[in-house]
């Protein structure tokens, strides 16, 4: 489309000769490409475009005072598309490292909580929609208030991104996670029934237990799960999760615990 549309403003060029300017439009063409197909590709409609124009002052019988003033205007364009190419490519590439910053912890690289419940609220809307299952994980890492005093806060943030890295590493790809707070995270497993979820979660419990011992991290895992098909809000999943990890806890931690949230609620 890009290059149908250079075509038509140098056919353009051509028919109205000196009468009318159509200049200012081939960057359209060339802020679009660079902006959605990347900056390789808007170089490419750069050299296209330059080429149109010039081809089309030179069908045109275009007089200049001297021959090489056509090939200098050339070169002008040339530069003055490539720096929009660059420009375009420059600002995307800016808006969307603040768009990734704005959704991730920053030690972890894990959804931040505004994110995570963004997602969690679309995937609760499908489940609702679907009739299908979602599980939702609440995580509080055990003693991790005596790993930042006794080894340090360096080791405390290796700690915190051990963890996300051994969640993601046994989750599935559609699987979320998100660090909410200090030491606690979320896991949001669309399609996931009670089942499922438990299968899922002992895995990483157990996983977790591994990755520990061999750092010599006296820590563990209180999980609270809670699981619907239903229509749930967020922030009633969330409550029943919550509740779910403090009963961990208080059964010793380094366990999970489950629920199923009341279809209507």
């Amino acid at each position: 489309m890009a290059c149908i549309t250079i075509g038509a403003l140098g056919w353009l060029d051509y028919a109205t000769g000196d009468e009318l300017a159509f200049s200012i439009f081939y960057f359209v063409p060339i802020a679009l490409t660079s902006w959605y197909s990347g900056r390789t590709l808007g170089a490419a409609l750069c050299v296209l475009a330059a080429s149109t124009w010039g081809a089309a002052e030179i069908i045109a019988g275009k007089y200049y005072s001297h021959p090489w003033i056509e090939y200098w205007n050339i070169f002008v364009r040339l530069a003055v598309f490539f720096t929009i190419n660059q420009l375009v490519g420059l600002v995307r590439k800016e808006l969307l490292i603040a768009q990734d910053l704005s959704q991730k912890d920053p030690l972890t690289g894990a959804a931040n909580r505004r994110h995570f419940t963004e997602l969690a609220e679309a995937e609760l809307a499908r489940t609702q929609r679907y009739k299908r299952s979602v599980s939702l994980a609440y995580i509080d890492l055990d003693n991790f208030k005596t790993v930042n005093d006794t080894l340090g806060h360096e080791t405390g943030d290796l700690l915190l991104k051990s963890v996300v890295e051994t969640l993601r590493a046994n989750l599935r790809k559609p699987d979320i996670v998100a660090r909410i707070g200090g030491d606690e995270f979320l896991i949001l497993m669309p399609e996931t029934d009670i089942e499922q979820s438990k299968v899922v979660v002992e895995r990483l419990l157990e996983h977790c237990r591994i990755e520990f011992k061999n750092k010599s991290y006296p820590v563990a895992l209180s999980i609270g799960v809670a699981v619907t098909s239903g229509n749930v809000s967020f922030s009633q999943l969330l409550k029943l999760a919550d509740s779910q990890m403090y009963r961990s806890k208080s059964e010793g931690k380094d366990c999970a615990n489950y629920t199923v949230a009341p279809a209507e609620a």
